[in-house]
């Protein structure tokens, strides 16, 4: 059965900690270059991305020898490439020889997210254009708590979240001890697109959280093109939201639309 399209309405009090866009590609060196640097922070200074750092990743592999010899290390080649940050810390791209990904935890709303994504595709397109795009995704993660609940078998009780995603909070003899859920969903459309969904409900502070992890993507090696990703990120947005509303009840997004103080 298909998914109804997504309210677009806007949350007044938007419950996301993290959003991130990634795309990965094959292996580019030339990434690691200060002139491929040069050319990333001409386009991203103006966006306020304008605190660069070289990223160099190490990993240690410890091979198992007979016992009479001594533990083998091999350091196996690790993505480098280059940070950059806002002044404020909150939105970072981090751009490595194998994928660029866009992390912010102030999110602008989705027009002005897109448009940030598509300068860091641009500036990516520039400094290296890579062939192929190997995976392209898109996740939310929400932590939301509801002035309905106050302890977790409340967002049960109350029809906040759907039942499948809430756990043993409600309908089990275990219910009344319970403090803390998690679970996790994959899922698959029809037009090939995947999703991840992780959820639970966690204790903070003196109320209880519903967390909501929606990780969209397309996997598959394919043409990379700066429309093609601008475009899969609607796609991928869409099904996100549609997740979203599925999982949260109608009751709890009213409250995230009228916003006001929740405990």
């Amino acid at each position: 059965m298909p998914l109804p399209a997504p309210d677009r309405t806007p949350l007044v009090a938007p419950p996301l900690l993290v959003t991130l866009c990634q795309v990965r590609y094959e292996t580019r060196q030339d990434l690691d270059s200060a002139s491929a640097a040069k050319t990333l922070l001409k386009h991203l200074k103006p966006l306020g991305l304008d605190a660069m750092t070289q990223v160099r990743q190490h990993h240690v592999v410890l091979i198992a020898a007979p016992a009479t010899e001594p533990l083998k290390q091999e350091a196996p080649p690790q993505p480098a490439g280059w940070q950059f940050t806002s002044d404020t810390g909150t939105t970072t791209v981090n751009v490595l020889t194998d994928q660029m990904t866009l992390e912010t935890r102030v999110y602008p709303g989705w027009e002005a997210f897109l448009s940030l994504w598509g300068h860091c595709v641009r500036a990516l397109a520039e400094a290296a254009n890579p062939a192929l795009s190997t995976r392209f995704g898109l996740r939310y993660v929400n932590r939301i708590k509801s002035r309905q609940a106050r302890e977790a078998r409340d967002f049960g009780r109350a029809d906040l979240v759907d039942p499948a995603f809430s756990g043993p909070i409600e309908n089990s003899p275990l219910s009344s001890y319970v403090t803390a859920t998690e679970g996790r969903a994959t899922l698959r459309f029809e037009d090939g697109t995947e999703s991840l969904v992780q959820h639970g409900v966690v204790s903070e502070g003196t109320a209880p959280a519903f967390v909501l992890d929606i990780d969209c993507f397309q996997s598959g090696a394919r043409e990379f093109d700066q429309e093609s990703l601008l475009a899969a990120a609607s796609v991928l947005n869409e099904r996100a939201l549609q997740i979203f509303q599925t999982v949260v009840r109608p009751a709890l997004q009213e409250e995230m639309k009228q916003g006001g103080e929740v405990p």
